[in-house]
């Protein structure tokens, strides 16, 4: 492909899972034969509630831990190969996904399957992976969320052409649209909670995105404590900022859905509840919400 393309990225695919037990032995493996050949290395994850919600809020740390994993194993490559080149990785399938309850229906033309109907838990967790693979975007170059319609997907159709956005729409379509720039790594101060998976989950998870074209500083969190409380940011490396927009998507029912009944059931909405000026701001986060905060940099 290179010889006819040499422009072409080529991905390699080792054990793509952690649960796989060949991981991430043959992963090594598959490298120290095509790591010069290679741009990138593989990863496939999906999450899903099994009974534990505090649990699957904290789905987070295992994402980040396997694209530690992934990176660690990439990196001792490099290093027993003597190569000059790092390894990407590509997180080329991600996406909440209940597999347990997956159907497969006889034969028949065009059935309905795989058609989950995310909940606000739902987009809370999706909103969780998403901070944790833009924290990581100096080694996970590409994301592809799994799929984009129906199956498994934030946009959701009928027959006959009505169109919802299902829960996981915003916290995507939000990143999408404010997460460009330079990802930056804020010293985050919070209490910790262990859940069945781990030993210690932070309740409040962030990532910070500095657009210098725009002079923006954008901040998405993921905010999975029982209680509202109350953030100190502090921007002193940035001089004096305004802040320019706070959206949050909570809601009293974490198990509430979008229909085409009710297609908004579930939506982001605008708050003003920062204080502040300058480069010092308190901001009221809610309980299980995840959150954009904007700001502008004055020069």
């Amino acid at each position: 492909m290179k010889w006819v393309d040499p422009e072409v990225k080529l991905v390699v695919s080792g054990s793509s899972g952690p649960g796989m037990p060949t991981f991430p032995e043959w992963d090594r493996t598959v490298l120290e034969y095509t790591y010069e050949q290679a741009d990138y290395i593989s990863l496939h994850r999906y999450y899903e509630n099994l009974g534990d919600n505090d649990d699957f809020l904290a789905s987070f740390v295992d994402m980040d831990r396997f694209i530690r994993s992934v990176t660690a194993t990439a990196d001792y490559v490099k290093a027993r190969t003597r190569s000059k080149k790092t390894m990407m990785l590509s997180f080329d399938e991600w996406n909440v996904w209940y597999m347990k309850k997956v159907q497969i229906p006889e034969w028949q033309q065009a059935p309905a399957i795989l058609e989950d109907r995310y909940s606000l838990l739902d987009a809370l967790v999706v909103g969780g992976l998403i901070i944790t693979l833009l924290n990581n975007a100096d080694r996970v170059r590409m994301a592809a969320l799994a799929q984009l319609v129906n199956v498994i997907a934030p946009i959701f159709t009928e027959r006959g052409g009505r169109v919802i956005r299902q829960t996981t729409f915003y916290p995507f379509a939000m990143a999408a649209k404010y997460a460009k720039g330079m990802v930056m790594h804020p010293l985050v101060h919070c209490a910790t909670e262990g859940t069945k998976s781990y030993e210690a989950a932070p309740f409040v998870h962030t990532a910070a995105i500095y657009n210098e074209e725009t002079l923006e500083l954008n901040l998405f969190m993921l905010h999975r404590g029982r209680d509202t409380t109350e953030l100190e940011l502090d921007f002193r490396s940035f001089g004096k900022l305004s802040m320019q927009e706070h959206s949050i998507l909570d809601g009293p029912d974490l198990d509430a859905i979008n229909d085409f009944e009710h297609p908004e059931r579930v939506k982001p909405r605008k708050a003003q509840t920062g204080t502040g000026e300058g480069s010092i701001f308190k901001i009221q986060i809610p309980a299980y919400s995840w959150n954009m905060l904007r700001f502008k940099i004055e020069k």
